[in-house]
């Protein structure tokens, strides 16, 4: 009987000090969490979630979403696979025999990889040989870059397009690197023989019509200053009665017009004589340049009145067709408020 004793004696032992026999007390869970609490996914993408009790035992969990299978779904350990669509949903956790106890999750997903043209934010006209620069946007990727293409024309992998010499409308494209099903598009059209509006601070519009079949490459730079802002602002630094009124030099947006630099200014660059047959007539728009031929860049100027001794050693390459008056008021010190490329 010594043996049946012992044996009895240590089962007691067992039971006072509890199932751990080191005297723990039992503690069912009362709260949960889930972690992590908040994540953001694209779609058809997973996510490892685990669930967190205070107490000392280890209950059978619950896994679900609210709203699925759209939501998305989850496996019984956890392990969540968002859905195709884009939004924002819940995964929950619950004490199988407690329900009472619960926790949840936020589940962001995106829209996947999404490629937006986002600049410029209108697309202006442009004349052949222009030029434009493009800007892209890509969310939900891990890289950012875009490809360019062109239907026409051409476009390097920082999104300056150069138009083709043909009018026509032409289709822009950025494509993700990362993901080269996603991608944007936007349509430039190229027309002949465009105009260009200078809004005159306080006097009113200017209108000049570019001669793109007389002066491709002149023009296309003129169109391609416009279309980039680079005149917005700029001041008529020189006008000579019965002779010219003068502008285009970036300079006068930041220094006095007494400065001594002001007109030598330019866009960085100057462009080929180009020699195009059109005559310094009354308000006829030629380029400005130094003593050398290939010296043009942005400034131009626009004839105040017949000036065929100019001739041949300049580039016209348009026309004023309206806004004669505002011309003929023109003075040193009035401000280019902006310049628009119109059809």
């Amino acid at each position: 009987m010594k043996p049946l004793l012992l044996a009895a004696a240590v089962l007691l032992v067992l039971l006072s000090s509890g199932c751990g026999g080191n005297g723990q007390k039992v503690e069912p869970p009362t709260s949960a969490r889930v972690s992590p609490s908040s994540v953001t996914l694209a779609p058809g993408a997973s996510q490892q979630f685990t669930a967190f009790l205070n107490g000392n035992t280890f209950p059978n969990l619950t896994w679900s979403v609210d709203g699925a299978p759209d939501a998305g779904t989850i496996t019984s350990a956890g392990r969540y696979f968002a859905p195709q669509n884009a939004g924002t949903y819940t995964v929950r956790v619950v004490v199988a025999d407690n329900p009472s106890i619960s926790a949840t999750a936020s589940v962001t997903v995106t829209a996947g990889v999404v490629v937006q043209i986002t600049g410029p934010a209108t697309i202006p006209p442009m004349t052949r040989r222009s030029t434009l620069d493009f800007e892209a946007q890509v969310t939900g990727a891990t890289n950012a870059e875009v490809t360019w293409t062109a239907s026409a024309g051409t476009i390097d992998s920082g999104g300056k397009f150069k138009a083709p010499d043909e009018p026509g409308t032409y289709t822009v494209t950025a494509t993700s690197v990362e993901n080269p099903q996603r991608s944007a598009s936007t349509q430039v059209e190229v027309v002949a023989n465009a105009s260009v509006v200078l809004e005159i601070q306080g006097k009113g519009n200017v209108v000049m019509q570019m001669n793109t079949d007389a002066a491709p490459n002149t023009t296309a730079n003129m169109v391609s200053l416009v279309n980039a802002g680079f005149y917005d602002g700029i001041i008529f630094h020189r006008y000579e009665e019965n002779f010219v009124i003068q502008g285009g030099d970036p300079l006068t947006k930041t220094l006095p017009l007494d400065d001594p630099s002001i007109g030598t200014g330019g866009p960085g660059y100057s462009i080929p004589f180009e020699t195009t047959g059109l005559l310094h007539e009354h308000y006829a728009v030629a380029m400005a340049r130094s003593s050398q031929l290939d010296s043009g860049g942005s400034q131009f100027y626009i004839c105040l009145e017949a000036l065929p001794n100019l001739d041949g050693s300049y580039v016209v390459f348009g026309r004023v067709t309206a806004g004669f008056d505002v011309v003929d008021a023109l003075r040193r010190g009035d401000k280019i408020v902006k310049a628009t490329v119109i059809k």
